[in-house]
């Protein structure tokens, strides 16, 4: 199920989201064993963009139709081919390599309908989160489960729109999730996995949406998911806030040392951080 809350500020935001996790943290701690599944975040700096991964992006310029929604998927297969098509040249570049699966062993994988049923990971999981942090067109959409980390990301960059969105998602707030290869389903890929250090920083966690058709596994888009309101799983939040408050809200991360250099680690992101402290933050 989805919906969305305007807030008008900062404040009102660190007071929902808080509340929240509290809420969760409560009934996690009642129904053991049941495992609660932990909230999730997101930030855009603009609050019309919609829940896209960048693989999305790249085959969709345009954006998604919400028309035609269902048309807007790419088989596991293709992706799987392009991105251990790229494997090699990364591997001499930087030195790295990755254990990854046969062609044949993903042709396999990729259509059988009960390959997501038990073990929920993509496959070559740990190569493909490299990816996605380095900008190869990713099948992972990425999230946090830190809010404010999320926050940063929503406020980063001055938006052009009057407010900025950032999600909250909870995979199953009740502790279970009824799904079948035949519908649109999310899943989430855990944090533990070897990856760029940026990944720990982050606190990433990713999720892929996915469906069984035509004897294939493909990639959908998310929204597909968040058009069925079914309040036991898939609960997504919209939060918008004015992006007025980017000054207040930058500050306020830089002093809990939440901005480009803690996230990235790169000197770009030191010369990024240094200039706002010298420059913005001071005003």
């Amino acid at each position: 199920m989805s919906s969305e809350i305007h807030l008008e500020s900062w404040e009102e935001f660190i007071e929902k989201v808080g509340k929240a996790q509290n809420e969760r943290d409560e009934q996690a701690a009642v129904a053991q064993p049941i495992r609660i599944s932990p909230l999730l975040f997101r930030g855009h700096r603009n609050a019309s963009w919609t829940l896209e991964t960048t693989l999305e992006r790249q085959l969709y310029p345009g954006g998604l139709d919400q028309n035609s929604l269902a048309e807007c998927s790419y088989r596991f297969l293709k992706y799987y081919e392009k991105a251990f098509a790229a494997q090699t040249q990364i591997e001499t570049m930087t030195g790295r390599q990755w254990d990854t699966p046969e062609h044949e062993e993903i042709e396999n994988w990729s259509a059988n309908a009960d390959a997501l049923s038990t073990k929920r990971n993509v496959q070559a999981y740990e190569y493909l989160a490299y990816l996605r942090h380095h900008g190869f067109p990713s099948p992972l959409l990425d999230w946090s489960v830190s809010p404010y980390i999320a926050a940063f990301f929503a406020f980063r960059n001055k938006s052009e729109e009057d407010r900025i969105a950032i999600y909250s998602y909870q995979e199953t707030p009740e502790g279970f999730k009824n799904s079948s290869p035949s519908m649109p389903t999310i899943l989430v890929q855990g944090p533990y996995v070897r990856s760029h250090p940026r990944h720990f920083h982050q606190q990433s966690s990713y999720t892929i949406c996915a469906i069984y058709e035509l004897g294939r596994w493909v990639f959908t888009p998310h929204e597909q998911v968040f058009s069925h309101q079914d309040r036991r799983q898939d609960k997504l939040i919209k939060y918008t806030i004015p992006a007025k408050e980017r000054a207040k809200v930058l500050k306020f991360l830089d002093n809990l040392n939440i901005n480009a250099y803690s996230l990235f680690q790169s000197e770009d992101a030191l010369m990024s951080t240094l200039s706002y402290r010298l420059f913005d933050k001071q005003k």
